[in-house]
């Protein structure tokens, strides 16, 4: 497997131009953003991880103008059976499963963690797609194998004209704006909201680097969950001194409720929890299976692994810290949806890094608090050891 090295993906665009002039407003194509060695996924990868009943996986095809399209998990006869041409494979967070795949995620890391996503990788046979459409997130499309021709349209929004005839949901009057050929390492950027169009060119590969992005509905669910986890039912409204007739909701009323709603965000310790759980939450609720060369540790704690063996992070797992609400208090490290207070020592290597010898593990934590937390990442399987005996 190569080894990912620090270099952008964004080529000669730097950083903060690619923040402020692309990021959310506009599409930008990389040529060789990344080096084709590193993107050694294949179609046989990807047929074998559909065939698994816990990953998300589905194949789309056209015949004719018509599309259909088929969730998995498929049996291997699906895939003999599929025609020559127009279809394409999608398999979702292969990230969480292949270790190359989520080594890739380093070079992204000029990014907050938090707003990754996964890795969605495609195999298309030639004319393969999965039509015009457009996404609610911010995407990376990273051309792998093979040639895509990508065809960039119009703004989308909710009042966009959608087509819903088939099992898809397409831009039903897609306007071709500017177009490309994608070859293997270049990378297309498109933000929220843009349409696109992409047709393989013969036998391709593709991935998908999606960014986060919850709705204000998800994001107030989730918070009211949260309350109701931390808070119970004592946290009920209160209005001494009321007055008002009997039919009417009056204005003061009115905005006495919204200020009692509105300190429940005001409360800085809570927010940053809450935030932080639910950001490194795993996508998934079942248990990700780690490549056959990870061994769980959920009995073992840090002191009893040998100082040379290696420590990795799971596949599936979010890493984040943030800093205390309180000047000269620890960091708040969040991992899996749990949190710890840590030294910002620890929650930087550890949000930063992929793995490490148990030995440098041990001089990271520099109190006891740090090595309580390690530990408990080793019991939740969020720490990884590659060979133990």
């Amino acid at each position: 497997m190569a080894q990912v090295d620090n270099q952008s993906p964004l080529g000669d665009v730097p950083l903060d131009t690619f923040l402020s002039q692309y990021w959310q407003q506009q599409p930008l194509l990389i040529r060789q953003a990344v080096a084709p060695s590193l993107l050694d996924v294949d179609g046989n990868d990807l047929a074998a991880l559909a065939l698994d009943s816990e990953i998300e996986s589905r194949i789309i095809t056209e015949t004719n103008g018509i599309w259909s399209l088929q969730h998995g998990p498929f049996e291997e006869a699906v895939f003999s059976s599929l025609p020559t041409s127009h279809w394409t494979l999608l398999v979702q967070a292969v990230d969480h499963y292949l270790p190359s795949a989520n080594q890739l995620l380093d070079l992204f890391r000029c990014l907050p963690n938090w707003r990754l996503d996964d890795i969605m990788i495609s195999y298309a046979a030639d004319g393969g797609s999965v039509g015009p459409h457009y996404d609610q997130y911010d995407v990376f499309l990273l051309q792998a194998g093979g040639q895509r021709h990508w065809q960039i349209g119009q703004h989308c929004d909710a009042s966009t004209q959608l087509d819903r005839s088939s099992d898809l949901t397409l831009v039903q009057d897609f306007q071709c704006t500017e177009d490309y050929i994608l070859n293997p390492g270049d990378m297309l950027y498109l933000p929220p909201g843009v349409a696109h169009y992409g047709i393989a060119r013969g036998d391709c590969i593709t991935y998908s680097i999606g960014f986060r992005s919850p709705s204000i509905s998800e994001a107030f669910s989730s918070f009211s969950d949260y309350l109701t986890d931390v808070t119970g039912s004592d946290n009920r409204y209160r209005d001494p001194g009321l007055q008002s007739p009997s039919g009417q909701i009056s204005a003061a009323q009115l905005a006495h409720f919204k200020a009692w709603m509105q300190a429940q965000l005001a409360d800085e310790e809570r927010l940053q929890q809450w935030f932080g759980q639910e950001m490194t939450r795993g996508k998934y609720s079942h248990s990700i299976t780690q490549a056959d060369d990870l061994v769980p540790l959920s009995s073992l704690a840090l002191n009893d692994i040998p100082a040379t063996d290696v420590i990795y992070k799971a596949l599936d797992s979010r890493w984040a810290y943030m800093e205390a609400c309180q000047q000269e208090s620890p960091v708040t490290l969040f991992a899996g949806g749990l949190s710890f207070k840590v030294s910002a020592t620890l929650a930087v290597a550890l949000c930063s890094g992929s793995q490490w010898q148990a030995s440098q593990l041990t001089d990271l934590c520099l109190t006891d608090d740090d090595r309580s937390a390690v530990d408990q990442f080793l019991q939740e399987e969020l720490l990884h050891l590659e060979q133990y005996e």
